[in-house]
């Protein structure tokens, strides 16, 4: 495998919130979102994050940009040829970086100012970080609607007169305003109709040959993950177990949990070989979480060991990267 050059890395990445058990207990106690997280997004690719609900993966995804703070962990983004460790700078150095990434929320509609005009929504960035006078900003806002599909009559409209598909294309325009290296659509398409999906999902990969962007993916549908990454990391309470080639990934998984993620997917041939995986019990208590292991006490190939040892996510094969003692497949 040819060796590329990493945009961003993320080494050990912690991040914590602290709760209480309930409204009458004072005592606080920590739950770590993103637990010891490591991977690599690079350059020109689009790397896909999924998981169960709560796993952490948005929780990674605004970590990584700064919109959390870092409990603890590195996270080296590549700006001007030179890496910054953007998980310690002080806030004050952050304002050239975050010209650099971008997010795509979920609701396009919280996130659309409803009191602004699409044109003030994209013209907004430009005029925070100085970029162009009055004219150029008009023209780069022109440009930008047109790319995502949209007419620049538009502009004019407000955030409530748009459809759902058509607010997530603005949102999109407004993530490509600066230019950003580096942006994370999370769960972009989770809202809108299926049809819809296929062409947001489009534009963006049409984008991403254009402007050359990079993406992290943040989903927990694995066919709209299979169709737009090159990359899939998967995430289970906190950890990244399996991170390898999407079709890598998709022929063989490695760890029992994806494997029951891909079983769920539903298929239409009714011919189809093998049957959906039920995982038994619940998501353990993220506060408290198994100890060795945290799969285990879902795992049907699950050891002694299993209980008292936690796995490293290790690389098996080149590009392929499980955590796990008893990898599928393996021996």
């Amino acid at each position: 495998m040819e060796r590329r050059e990493a945009l961003m890395s993320v080494r050990s990445l912690i991040k914590s919130f602290p709760i209480r058990n309930g409204i009458f207990d004072s005592k606080k106690v920590s739950l770590n979102a993103v637990d010891g997280v490591s991977f690599d997004i690079f350059e020109g690719e689009t790397l896909g994050l999924v998981g169960e609900s709560g796993c952490g993966k948005t929780t990674v995804g605004r970590t990584i940009i700064r919109l959390y703070k870092p409990t603890s962990g590195d996270v080296f983004f590549r700006v001007d040829g030179r890496e910054r460790n953007i998980a310690t700078l002080p806030a004050k150095e952050l304002k050239p970086i975050r010209r650099q990434m971008q997010i795509v929320f979920q609701d396009p509609y919280s996130s659309l100012d409803p009191r602004n005009t699409v044109r003030t929504i994209l013209e907004e960035p430009l005029k925070t970080h100085g970029i162009g006078d009055r004219t150029e900003r008009q023209s780069r806002v022109k440009f930008l609607i047109e790319a995502v599909g949209l007419k620049e009559s538009h502009l004019a409209r407000y955030p409530h007169e748009f459809s759902g598909g058509q607010r997530q294309r603005i949102a999109i325009a407004r993530s490509l305003a600066l230019r950003p290296k580096l942006v994370v659509a999370d769960e972009p398409v989770s809202a809108l109709d299926v049809s819809i999906q296929a062409q947001v999902l489009n534009l963006l990969e049409e984008l991403q040959e254009e402007f050359g962007t990079t993406y992290l993916f943040i989903a927990h549908n694995l066919g709209v993950v299979r169709h737009i990454s090159s990359r899939i990391a998967v995430m289970y309470l906190g950890k990244i177990v399996e991170l390898a080639e999407s079709e890598s990934l998709f022929s063989r998984p490695r760890h029992p949990y994806t494997e029951a993620l891909l079983s769920s997917i539903l298929t239409p041939d009714p011919d189809a070989k093998g049957g959906k995986i039920i995982l038994a019990g619940d998501i353990p208590d993220p506060v408290n979480p198994p100890a060795g292991c945290r799969f285990h006490t879902r795992c049907s190939y699950a050891r002694k060991d299993c209980a008292a040892l936690e796995p490293a996510l290790r690389e098996t094969s080149p590009g392929h990267s499980v955590a796990c003692h008893y990898e599928l497949g393996a021996g």
